[in-house]
């Protein structure tokens, strides 16, 4: 598998050509404008940012956490710690001990996942808007007060690590391709891949995952956002459950912007697993608080994010032949 940088620039210039340019439709912005001007921020006084957006037609509501802490926060010898943690948090809390959370909520019909990356870690739940205090009181529970016993810390490595040869190892392509682009900011906070390795993920302890609680999960490091049908009540609601998390007296760690120098980059990768020959397309962007970075995305989308993409049918890809998988170091 070859890195073909010259290639992509080639084929940037095909699509903005003016031709296709004049089929592009310009779609409206003042619906977006006009969802923004309805949220909500303020601040609790631990530091918990805080920002609702009412929905009076939905019956529905998300509760959507974000820490900002991910796998570039951990020590060496502590990598994935971050993904294993956000794994911990769904296997019980003080309140709600082993698979109460996710007992509770699929009895209500909600939907819950997370996701970790380089910089932070993501958590939501949709639920029926009535249970807006009983979902308030199980994220509040399991991000103060999570349980991490020995029991669930190995039950958890051991899913990590499936996660890791499904996902990772038993890919074609993905655990080579992923080493290559990490092995290009290696020296820095970015150059380990956010599962970690099999290493660190077996010799985690719960007094280590403790350790890792107590230094990222605080309320000055949190935002949350709550989106639908909204009771008159929420306010009260995230005051009786969060504000009495104590902010730590110790200062959020500052962490430096990573800087890349843009430079080309060819090789040639051996994946045993790769059944034909596979072509690696990666590029230097901008980082996700950049003003370019939702425009980014989006176009990142329509040129590589399914067998329908401009570049899959550009290319002439045969849809059973084509993979992509985006690797952002944001």
């Amino acid at each position: 598998m070859k890195t073909q940088v010259s290639f992509y620039i080639a084929f940037m210039a095909s699509i903005f050509s003016p031709a296709l340019k004049a089929q592009c439709h310009v779609v409206g912005t003042e619906p977006l404008y006009q969802l923004e001007s309805l949220i909500e921020t303020y601040t609790l006084a631990n530091g918990l940012k805080v920002r609702l957006l009412p929905l009076e037609d939905k019956q529905t509501l998300t509760i959507a956490s974000q820490f900002n802490v991910g796998s570039r926060n951990e020590a060496k010898g502590q990598s994935g710690y971050a993904h294993l943690f956000e794994h911990m948090l769904f296997k019980g809390s003080e309140n709600a001990p082993g698979d109460t959370y996710a007992q509770q909520f699929s009895a209500l019909g909600a939907r819950f996942n997370a996701s970790t990356h380089f910089d932070y870690t993501n958590y939501f739940v949709t639920l029926p808007s009535q249970a807006l205090a009983r979902g308030l009181y199980l994220e509040a529970d399991r991000f103060i007060r999570p349980s991490l016993n020995a029991t669930t810390v190995k039950n958890q490595q051991e899913t990590v690590l499936q996660e890791m040869a499904q996902t990772i190892d038993n890919q074609p392509y993905v655990r080579s391709a992923m080493e290559f682009l990490l092995a290009q900011v290696e020296g820095t906070a970015y150059g380990h891949g956010v599962i970690g390795s099999r290493e660190d993920i077996t010799q985690a302890t719960p007094e280590s995952l403790t350790t890792f609680h107590h230094a990222y999960y605080r309320p000055d490091a949190m935002q949350l956002s709550l989106v639908g049908k909204l009771s008159p009540e929420v306010k009260t609601l995230i005051a009786q459950n969060f504000g009495s998390w104590p902010q730590p007296t110790q200062a959020i760690p500052p962490f430096s912007a990573l800087n890349i120098t843009p430079k080309p980059v060819h090789a040639e990768l051996i994946d045993e697993r790769g059944p034909w020959p596979g072509l690696l397309l990666a590029w230097h962007t901008v980082g996700k608080d950049h003003p370019d970075a939702a425009a980014i995305r989006l176009l990142e989308a329509h040129l590589l994010q399914n067998t329908a993409s401009a570049l899959a049918k550009s290319a002439n890809i045969i849809p059973t032949k084509c993979s992509v998988i985006p690797y952002p170091l944001n």
